[in-house]
């Protein structure tokens, strides 16, 4: 089922003919269709793992892929982890990108939950997107609590309790 959906978007790269080295897989397309060099994934163990995102869209995984500096080799699923996932790195930080199969119903925070099962190492969680569950309702009384398009919304962990806040790009 996952394998379907994936192969339609080309989520896993595509492999050719010449023998990779130990421990990388060849890739020669990005899932946008934009031609790159040939070359090989490296292979890093869960632990290497520091930052998660999630992308609950298409577009959100597509534009996240594509902000990877380099990807990196796919690891076996987690036990009990429905996720998938897009390894890779940006600057000097390894990503573990997790998204949810084709007919899933998975909330970010789920996809979140499950990313921190499986990558014990994640320090920083990120959810960028689209906006689309957050209110828009006016405050008219505070502006200052208004999400507009273009916010940043900072999650600020409190105990067992996340606590958002708004901070408005200038």
């Amino acid at each position: 089922m996952y394998q379907d959906w994936a192969a339609k978007y080309d989520i896993f790269p595509s492999s050719n003919s010449s023998s990779p080295a130990a421990g990388t897989t060849q890739r020669s397309q990005l899932q946008s269709g934009h031609e790159t060099n040939i070359n090989f994934l490296r292979k890093l163990g869960y632990e290497a793992y520091t930052i998660g995102w999630t992308a609950i869209l298409k577009a959100e995984l597509e534009a996240s892929r594509l902000l990877l500096d380099e990807e990196h080799e796919l690891l076996p699923p987690g036990e009990k982890d429905g996720n998938n996932y897009i390894l890779g790195r940006m600057g000097l930080h390894n990503i573990v990108i997790a998204f949810p199969g084709p007919h899933a119903d998975a909330s970010a925070a789920e996809l979140m939950e499950n990313m921190l099962q499986t990558f014990r190492n994640i320090r920083f969680g990120l959810l960028v997107g689209v906006g689309g569950a957050a209110p828009s309702l006016p405050n008219l009384e505070d502006v200052s609590k208004d999400i507009r398009l273009g916010d940043v919304v900072v999650s600020d962990p409190n105990g067992a309790h996340g606590k958002c806040s708004s901070n408005e790009l200038q």
